[in-house]
């Protein structure tokens, strides 16, 4: 893992526009010989170091200081037979490191140097020189392949401390060349405009990459939660909402819900008029026992009581019907 998490990223003395410390990469690496990032040779022995240094690194690792960070890294190269390449970040106006990027070391440069992690990071320092605030995290597998990273720009930080109402978050987007999931949260401000609040590119959709990435935003945005979030069905990201955003309710989209209609239902007789009703019975059914009411009366009028697609929204409904969605939150 390239970006290890410290339990003090969001806690340390601040230093961007908004608050929150703006993360960057310094272009000279340090060797793992030579003294910590913050001017002190390492003391701390293996008996210290919190994980196991006989265990592969894994998402989620925290470290209260980066003796036990850099310690733990370079305990588990020596036991695997590999040294390491540091890289700290600026420090700002406090003498704290904020990030720490670790690489495998392969002769005099870290692998994967000239490639693509190490392109985009150039890019984006050059982005920060622009834009001090400019927000950025890298992470990278063992072999400084790309594997996640989050981008956001000073507007979007800054309009969410006013607009933090509602959120939504997409991952419905493809980048062609690496099929890596681009990611998108956007929010909206009183005149109903849309607003950036960061860019993702992902290579998993599973519980620990949304994890990571909800994590990461929160502390990029000094750890202020939205109340609500809105997303396409997806249980990796309900249930990693579940544990990182526990004050937020989440509800699905229903663009991405009514999108999926004609393919649904398809083979429907009078397709044009069961959609024109389905959407109705969605949006006309004021209260919950009106709604159960319209939703038996179209399924037993259309003949799709054993819809697979149907049932699975029914069974979610709590989440995206508004008769339902806004009693439950207490809106009504």
């Amino acid at each position: 893992m390239i970006a290890c998490s410290m339990k003090t990223l969001s806690d340390e003395p601040s230093n961007g526009a908004n608050g929150t410390p703006s993360h960057g990469y310094e272009e000279s690496p340090v060797e793992e010989s030579q003294s910590s990032s913050y001017g002190q040779r390492s003391n701390v022995h293996e008996d210290k170091i919190p994980y196991n240094v006989e265990e592969d690194p894994k998402t989620g690792m925290h470290f209260s200081i980066m003796d036990d960070l850099v310690n733990f890294y370079k305990h588990h190269a020596r036991l695997k037979g590999f040294s390491i390449v540091i890289r700290p970040s600026s420090k700002g106006n406090s003498s704290f490191s904020k990030c720490v990027l670790i690489t495998y070391d392969k002769g005099s440069k870290p692998h994967g140097e000239d490639g693509d992690a190490e392109s985009i990071r150039k890019l984006f320092a050059r982005l920060q020189v622009i834009e001090s605030s400019f927000f950025y995290v890298i992470d990278v597998d063992w072999e400084c392949g790309l594997r996640n990273m989050l981008w956001i720009h000073l507007r979007g930080r800054a309009a969410y401390e006013e607009f933090h109402d509602v959120i939504c978050f997409d991952t419905t987007y493809l980048v062609n060349r690496y099929r890596m999931p681009f990611a998108t949260f956007v929010g909206v401000n009183h005149h109903g405009q849309s607003f950036q609040l960061g860019c993702a590119l992902l290579s998993h959709e599973d519980v620990e990459t949304f994890k990571w990435l909800f994590s990461t935003w929160l502390s990029a945005m000094v750890d202020i939660h939205p109340h609500a979030i809105l997303t396409y069905q997806c249980k990796s990201i309900r249930a990693a909402i579940g544990e990182v955003m526990l004050e937020t309710r989440h509800r699905f989209c229903l663009w991405h819900i009514l999108s999926k209609v004609s393919e649904k239902f398809k083979g429907v007789e009078d397709f044009t008029k069961a959609t024109n009703e389905f959407k109705a019975l969605i949006f006309d059914s004021l209260t919950i026992e009106k709604f159960e009411i319209n939703w038996n009366d179209f399924l037993t009028k259309y003949g799709l009581e054993n819809n697979e697609w149907l049932m699975k929204l029914y069974s979610e409904r709590e989440n995206w019907v508004p008769s339902i969605s806004n009693t439950c939150s207490g809106l009504e």
